[in-house]
């Protein structure tokens, strides 16, 4: 689980490095029942999933975050956003069978 957790917030901030060109911060807590990632950054643009031709060799970011986080989003914040993914705990009842 940390292995996907430390990809999924590689991705992220790799792109406010290449997106938003911003400082950003990287956010870690546990909650009940899951691991919370929240990486915040200086602008207000909210990522959305992209559709790629097949030779694409870049823009996977978030199709990762759909394909292994139990659920993520994106948020405005006072100044900018905040990406966020969630995964559900080995031992939690949340934990995808």
């Amino acid at each position: 689980m940390a292995d996907d957790i430390e990809l999924l917030a590689s991705e992220v901030a790799t792109n406010v490095v290449e997106h938003a060109h911003t400082d950003y911060q990287v956010r870690v807590r546990q909650e009940e029942g899951a691991i919370r990632v929240e990486v915040a950054d200086g602008s207000s643009v909210i990522p959305a999933v992209r559709s790629l031709a097949l030779n694409a060799d870049r823009g996977r970011g978030l199709m990762l975050l759909e394909h292994m986080a139990d659920s993520w989003g994106a948020q405005e914040a006072p100044d900018g956003k905040i990406v966020w993914f969630e995964m559900a705990r080995p031992d939690s009842p949340l934990a995808p069978d």
